[in-house]
């Protein structure tokens, strides 16, 4: 990678991103050995433990980070929900003062909690590395959506890297799906497999 005059193999977007890979792997990966050790039906369990741990993580490396706009930071959240709650009042229609703590709270429970809980559901039926492939086409999806919905219009190279992010998710799939069935017939014996050919 070439910056202006200087050329470096990584910057700290580049590390970042690869670490933000790393853990999400790993709590993929994780996440799918600890719902399947849970009961069915114990999802919330595991995602009250989830959701309170990078809760506090978050805060905490916040409160390092960012110490000087801590008190700001507590002052506009609570501004916001002051906000809101005085605009549910009597005699106030409130649909601009509400508007960011709906936000926060679609944000907080639709695109975060709903998720989470879902993904724990399907982890307990699927492998991680299945799910990860799922994962792999938000980017496809995400774009689809911003084409049907807000207009957005893609370039050569969007549809190129939509092509190639969906038929290595294909690829994958149709790939794996062969290794089973050829484990399968590996462990019949001589007159088994001959039978099902």
């Amino acid at each position: 990678m070439a910056h202006g005059n200087r050329s470096c193999c990584c910057f700290a977007g580049d590390v970042l991103s690869i670490v933000s890979a790393l853990f999400f792997a790993m709590q993929l990966f994780r996440t799918e050995q600890m719902s399947r050790q849970l009961p069915e039906g114990n999802a919330l369990n595991l995602m009250a433990v989830i959701m309170t741990t990078v809760a506090v993580a978050s805060v905490s490396g916040a409160a390092v980070v960012h110490w000087q706009d801590a008190a700001a930071a507590a002052a506009s959240l609570w501004h916001v929900v002051a906000s809101a709650l005085n605009a549910m009042g009597p005699g106030d229609s409130g649909a601009d003062t509400a508007q960011p703590l709906w936000e926060l709270l679609y944000t907080s429970f639709c695109s975060t909690d709903l998720v989470l809980v879902l993904e724990l559901m399907a982890l307990q039926h699927v492998s991680s590395t299945e799910a990860a492939l799922v994962y792999s086409l938000e980017p496809v999806s995400g774009a689809l959506m911003a084409y049907a919905f807000l207009g957005e219009r893609w370039g050569a190279m969007g549809w190129v890297g939509a092509a190639i992010i969906l038929a290595a998710s294909v690829t994958t799939q149709l790939g794996g799906a062969m290794e089973e069935n050829d484990s399968d017939d590996g462990d019949k014996g001589p007159k088994e497999a001959e039978a099902a050919s």
